[in-house]
Parts: structure tokens; sequence; C-alpha cells
């Protein structure tokens, strides 16, 4: 890192921190002293003073042009990294462990820093291991949602599992993480209490039924549980008032959790709307639901004549053909309380597959490591081709590997036609590689020099494509695995689908990309950013192919023919930022689903390429063109159908609001706009 760009720094004195502290009254707060380093792709901070073995309080303060502030913070040469969210003049604290072997020196690693820093303020206190483990007990007590509020009534739970979940807790990257037990006590309670009094309860001309295998009372309504799962106090009642909202609903569905064995609820599951997708991935997407007499009889009959066993899951898939999308809704409530079981094996996945081959689908399905299932939908026998769309301008470290990664990770299966469109490249390392790919035949290179402008890039390269495919793929990605480009493939294929887009992470291993939500910072956000790439997300969402309202531009691919129709990017309003979004909503809006595919997996060297916009020129570029989006897609903007409203707008982690709006039945709604 040149020292040019280094934050400029007015490192505080000890005067200005020095305060009695509340552990322990000979314990004071201590400067941390430290210095930048250049020796890092990102700015990083290394403290001066080497901290002993044992427990410390941290306390970071940092001011300047941003918001919040992404933070990883490392002990010594430890693999340990605890992300961290600042916000911009707010004292953030924690609770950090020094190992046992030997004094080490904190690290802060800043990412996506947008100029320079005016303050960084770090200030330490040592505490002794008793009073440390009571801060974790308390915070956890406070803040998790599987931890009970009486003291001492965790006591079965080890230290180390708690401070394994007091990392993890702090790891949402939230300043403000709401327990599910703070939000049943402030949100649902009185929520509940006012839609009781507001609204009708059920008429008596309402028969509703739990349906069983060997059922055969009759009713208008049946209402499909687990065995062992059981129905919030009303929810039959609810079901009702619901029917004179929707009189033509065919299945109703809500949300749910789940009761530990000493009764208490927890891991609430937030639902979206209708997701035929995360359906065939998740066997517990809607594991309580009601439907109507009809119904399921249709398919109950079909089930029987097929030789299936009955299993609410079985039958759900099966009235996921019969019920029209448009007659399905959600009721953004937790109706249902179900025990903890396994999201799925071999049982559930060959069920799965059974149903796609009953329907004209030959798609392998298989069980995840970890829950859900996993699916390869199928290419054609007939040749295959895919264009591959790459602009680039000079930075041939990263083009290099880019292009290296994919021809060694494509396969054999598909025919691959690789347009790389240079928009002014000057460096002679870079023209001279992409001579000598133009002369190997292994790239066209199409030069389009001029002022940068992603999205018309992009269309003349498609213009003049003539694979059935394209795929559009940033200069900063990296392949790593075989098999993703033949994954992405098989969804684009379905005549259904709209975009798809990959699983993209940091090179650190974290998340950068594992699809998009619209409404976080105005606009929207990437789903469960800056989590480890292991860890599940919300319900498996983050390791679960799904339908979501839109994917990153940086690995997209979409039928070439839908590509034309939709009209390309919007190479006139949206140079920049925002096209992917845009795009993915015509494709919304034309009646198709995009789909994030969670298996295929790409490094993104996201910044690195163009950076944040931190010139003039470009804020107010971006600012223009988010202006665009709120103006032409505000609508679904504050309403991403595949959220939920309970969660958080500011957080891309999932987290609990609790200033949400009151629920309303939702469903999918595609092909608002005729392309």
């Amino acid at each position: 890192m040149s020292r040019r760009i280094l934050p400029r720094l007015q490192l505080s004195t000890g005067r200005q921190w020095r305060r009695k502290t509340l552990a322990f009254v000979f314990s004071r707060w201590k400067p941390l002293h430290g210095r930048w380093s250049e020796s890092f792709d990102y700015p990083v901070w290394l403290s001066e003073n080497a901290l002993a073995p044992g427990w410390y309080r941290l306390g970071l303060l940092l001011q300047g042009p941003q918001h919040r502030y992404r933070i990883d913070l490392r002990r010594g040469e430890e693999p340990f990294a605890q992300p961290l969210m600042v916000t911009n003049g707010v004292e953030r604290r924690r609770l950090v462990r020094i190992s046992s072997r030997g004094s080490q020196f904190l690290q802060l690693r800043f990412f996506h820093l947008e100029g320079d820093l005016e303050r960084l303020q770090l200030r330490y206190q040592p505490l002794f291991s008793p009073r440390a483990r009571y801060r974790v007990a308390r915070h956890l007590r406070t803040r998790h949602d599987l931890y009970g509020r009486v003291i001492g009534s965790n006591r079965h739970r080890s230290h180390a599992r708690q401070w394994f979940d007091y990392n993890a807790l702090l790891a949402r990257r939230t300043l403000h993480a709401h327990g599910y037990s703070a939000w049943m006590e402030t949100v649902e309670a009185p929520r509940r209490r006012a839609l009781e009094e507001a609204a009708p309860q059920v008429g008596n001309d309402l028969r509703l039924q739990v349906w069983s295998p060997g059922s055969t009372v009759h009713a208008d309504w049946w209402v499909v549980l687990e065995e062992g799962d059981r129905l919030a106090p009303g929810a039959n009642e609810r079901l009702g008032q619901l029917l004179r909202q929707a009189p033509r609903a065919e299945l109703i569905y809500a949300d749910s959790d789940l009761v530990s064995a000493q009764g208490v609820r927890h891991s609430a599951h937030w639902k979206p709307v209708w997701n035929p997708d995360l359906l065939l991935a998740d066997p517990h997407y809607s594991r309580c639901f009601w439907v109507r007499a009809d119904r399921l009889e249709v398919a109950l009959q079909r089930l029987a004549v097929s030789g299936e066993e009955l299993t609410p899951y079985g039958l759900l898939l099966e009235l996921s053909q019969i019920c029209q999308a448009e007659h399905i809704w959600h009721w953004p409530e937790v109706l249902s309380h179900h025990r903890p079981v396994r999201r799925g094996g071999e049982n559930t996945a060959a069920l799965v597959q059974r149903h796609l081959q009953r329907h004209g689908s030959h798609v392998v399905v298989k069980p995840r490591e970890g829950g859900g299932h996993r699916l390869f939908w199928p290419l054609p026998d007939r040749p295959l081709s895919v264009s591959v769309i790459v602009p680039t301008r000079d930075r041939l470290e990263l083009l290099k590997p880019c292009l290296h990664s994919l021809w060694a990770t494509a396969g054999n299966r598909l025919e691959l036609e690789l347009l790389v469109v240079d928009n002014g490249s000057q460096e002679p390392a870079t023209l001279a590689y992409l001579a000598e790919l133009e002369t190997s035949g292994g790239a066209r290179v199409l030069r389009c020099p001029g002022p940068f402008n992603y999205s018309a890039l992009n269309n003349v390269a498609a213009e003049m494509a003539q694979g059935e495919l394209l795929l559009l793929l940033n200069n900063d990605i990296e392949a790593c695995q075989s098999g993703w480009l033949e994954l992405m493939a098989g969804q684009a294929l379905r005549e259904e689908i709209g975009c798809v887009g990959a699983q993209l992470l940091y090179p650190d291993g974290t998340l950068q990309h594992a699809g998009v939500i619209l409404g976080i910072g105005g606009v929207a956000g990437h789903s469960h950013k800056y989590q480890s790439a292991s860890e599940p997300g919300h319900q498996l969402r983050a390791q679960l192919s799904q339908n979501l309202s839109a994917v990153t531009g940086a690995a997209l691919m979409i039928r070439r023919a839908l590509f034309q129709r939709l009209g390309g990017l919007d190479a006139e309003q949206l140079h920049v930022s925002y096209n992917d979004l845009d795009l993915c909503l015509r494709s919304m809006a034309a009646g198709y689903r995009n789909v994030y595919c969670a298996e295929a997996v790409l490094v993104h060297h996201e910044s690195k390429s163009r950076g944040a916009p931190i010139t003039q020129e470009a804020l107010n570029q971006w600012q223009n063109e988010r202006a665009v989006m709120q103006q032409r897609w505000g609508l679904i903007l504050n309403s991403d159908p595949y959220y939920h409203p309970q969660l958080s707008l500011r957080e891309e982690n999932f987290g609990l609001r609790l200033d949400g709006p009151v629920p309303q039945l939702r469903r999918l709604e595609l092909g608002w706009g005729i392309i």
C-alpha cells in the first residue's frame, strides 16, 4: 500500500481516556498505541503494546467520513479474527482473550475504508478471569436467544461454549442485536393482543381439522402438522381472519420457531413469500400450513396413485404443483412451534427427486452436509455454449488469474466463448496479454475506450455474443472449484428462471454475496455479508439455493434471448451502480424468478479493480443512480417479498428489528410489468 493513501490520524493521549473502571477500582483504562502498516492489501493498524496472556476489555472509537466501518480484530499470528461493525463516533467495546502462548500484538484490519480517518482511539482494561466470565454470561443472558435471563440458569453450559456463543453473537455485525426473547416481549405480545381485539373471530361456517395420514373427517380447511408440533394459541382463529382478506386462498403458511426440551422458544424461522426453489432445498421451509379441502383431496389422490408414502413434506411438494402461486399466501407471524429435528437427509432428498421426476424434471438431488438439499439441474444432451463477458481496464494481476481460473474449472460439457471488453487499457503488460489472447484464439477482445460504463460495455459484448447463455463476470472474480459453471447453466436453462447468481467469497473466506436483499441501506444489500462461509446463515439461507429478488452482476448468468428481450443493462441512467439490480427486477416484472445458486462458489476480490466512490464526481454519480433506482423501484425496494418485514434493513445479517410494520398477508407476485 502506498504511503499516500494511509489514513491520517490524530491518536489520543492517555489522559483523554483515564477514568476508573466499573470492574475493579485499581484497574484503569490504558491507551493502546500503534502504527499503520504498508505491507497489506487493506489498511492495517498494528498495536505497539504487547498484551500479556489474560482477559481484557477493548474499547474502539473512530471518527471519519463514513457512517459505518467494517474491521477485523486479530491477535498476533493467531488465525482468530473477530469482525466488528463500528459506527462513526460511537465507542465499541468487546472482550478479548489472549492465549497463553506469550504476549501478542493486536491488529485492526479495515475493509472498504473511504477517505481518511480523523481520529482513532483504542484503550484496554485488564480483567480477572472470574469478572470476564461473568461479563460473558451476562451478555449472553440479555442478547442470546438460547440463554435464560435468570442468573445461574445457564450453568450447564461450559464456559468454552459460552465464549464461542459470545463471539458468534458479536459476529452478527450489529450494534443492536435484539434477542428473540426481547422481541417476543416487546413486539409479539402487544401485537397479538391488538390484533385479537381488532379482528373478528372465526365464523361458525368454517370447519377446520388437523390432518394426519388416514384422516377421513370432512372439513373446509385442514392444518397439516408434523408429529410433536403444536399451534400457537389462537392460530386457527387467525385463519378465519385471514380468509376474510383472501377469500380465494388455496394454501396459507406462517412463520414458526423451535421449542427446547425446557419449553423455551427460540430460533424463529422468518419466512419469505412463496419460494419454490427454497421449498425444494429445505424440507422445513413450511412445516405447518393450512390448505383448502378440495386442493388437499387432489394432492392425496395423486400421491396414492404414485404409491408415495404420505408425509407433510411430500404433501406440500405435491400441493406446490396443484395450488396456483397467486393463491398461496404467507402470514408473517409465528403461529406454530416445533421440536428441533435434522433439516433433511437421504430420505427427504430422495423424496424431492421422485417428486420432480414425476413432473418431468430429471434433477439429481443430494442431501447437504449440515442440512437441506443440493439440486443439480440437468444440462441438455446437445452442445451448449456460454458466452463469458469480462470488462477490464489494465489490472493484469486481476484479469489473468480470473481467465486462467475460468479455463481450469469450466469442465468439458460446455462450449465457452470468451469476450474480453477492453475499456482503454494502457499498461504495456496488459496490452501484450490481450494481444496474446487474440493471437491464440483464447478470447475475442473488444476494444471500447472511453468513460467507464459497465452497462454499455456488457451490452456491446452481448450483441456480438453467440452463446445460448451469457455470463457477466467481473475481472476480479476467481474460480477455485470445478463444476460451478455447469451448476449455474442448469439453473439458467429453466424456462421459469431469469437471472442466476453465485455465492461469492472474500479472499479471507467470509461471504461477500449470498443474494441481494432489497431495502437495506435504502436500496439493497448483500445477504449475510461478512459472515464466515462455513456458517449456515438464517435458517440455512446462506447455504441453500433459492429464489431471491436479485443477485449481483459480478457473476450473473442469463439466457441471451431473455437478456435481449429485457433490453440488456440500462446504459443510459445506470452506468456503474445498480444496473444488475435493475436487470433482476425487470426480470421479475416480466414474470421470471431469479435464483441464488449457493453451490456455485467463487472468490471476489471486490473493490480491488475500481474501489469505493471516493472522488466527488464518482460520489455524485452514485447518488444520481441511487435516486434513479428509488424512483423506478421504490415500492418493491421497501418490501422485498423474499425478505421478512420483521428483519433489519440496516444490517445484512437477518437481525431482528423492533420497529417492524404490522403483519399483512403476502404472496408471490411476478409479471407486474410488461416488457
